[in-house]
């Protein structure tokens, strides 16, 4: 029990600040989702972690800091796919049982396996998964929780910033532009193009809530000024700051880079063995 309570401590521990995680930040970057039905398979992992540790087990603790590699990855899957929390809470449950052969044939199995991991997603929810990469989650929550995992990704390990956690989504095209907005009229005179651009991934950056309120609905000029002072630095706005002009083009350009980024991500399509 004194092992367990001390896993629990560790795990809040990381969770609390990414450059205090032991699995390079992916531990932590599990805390950026808007679900926590998680939580559960990661204390396992961090406890046999912890008893790898204890033991000396090199082995065991290499596959364990694999499993993270894999986990912040598939937990974001299955945001993607839109499953609710029963359906969250029942992989999470078939994930550690399969991690202590509590399955049929008393085996332990690599839960995060593509083959028959219980964490992969199915081929009808991958499909769902990526249509919605390409159309925009409608699920506020889901949307916030990947564009700060995306931002995450675009970090160092080791200058991974807690501040990601507290970022806000922007859209560069604001959803309802100004009244004295004469740009985005201008770039965007089709309302109903307008509307379907506002959402896509192409469209979307993390910022902090102060530079969001200043940034408002302006004109991409101006809102070119916020992100270039913002205090806090985020990868993406910054990498949008260098842009003079922000037009239909440039949404689904950057929409098309942003899904294939996300999909290399995710790492859904290849398969390492590594050991149970």
């Amino acid at each position: 029990l004194e092992l367990l309570s001390q896993s629990w401590r560790n795990m809040k521990t990381a969770l609390a600040d990414p450059k205090r995680d032991p699995f390079n930040g992916n531990l932590w970057r599990l805390g950026l989702l808007h679900w926590t039905e998680w939580q559960p398979l990661a204390l396992h992992l961090v406890y046999a972690y912890e008893n790898a540790r204890r033991l000396e087990q090199a082995n065991r603790i290499n596959t364990v800091v694999r499993r993270f590699e894999l986990f912040h990855r598939r937990a974001m899957a299955i945001t993607l796919a839109g499953g609710g929390d029963k359906m969250r809470a029942s992989v999470i449950k078939r994930a550690i049982e399969q991690s202590e052969g509590m399955v049929s044939d008393k085996r332990k199995y690599d839960c995060m396996s593509l083959s028959r991991g219980a964490m992969a997603l199915k081929s009808h929810q991958k499909d769902r998964a990526r249509r919605n990469l390409q159309v925009g989650l409608e699920d506020r929550a889901g949307r916030s929780s990947l564009i700060k995992w995306v931002e995450s990704l675009t970090w160092p390990a080791e200058s991974l910033p807690d501040y990601i956690r507290t970022g806000t989504v922007e859209h560069i095209l604001p959803q309802t532009p100004a009244a004295d907005a004469k740009q985005w009229l201008s770039d965007f005179p089709n309302a109903e193009e307008r509307l379907e651009l506002c959402d896509s991934l192409g469209n979307l950056i993390l910022i902090d809530s102060d530079s969001n309120r200043q940034a408002a609905s302006r004109d991409f000029s101006e809102k070119l000024t916020v992100y270039r002072q913002m205090k806090q630095t985020f990868v993406m706005a910054r990498d949008v700051a260098q842009s003079e002009v922000w037009r239909p083009q440039d949404i689904r350009q950057r929409d098309q880079h942003m899904r294939g980024f996300i999909e290399q991500q995710l790492q859904w399509e290849s398969e390492v063995s590594e050991p149970v």
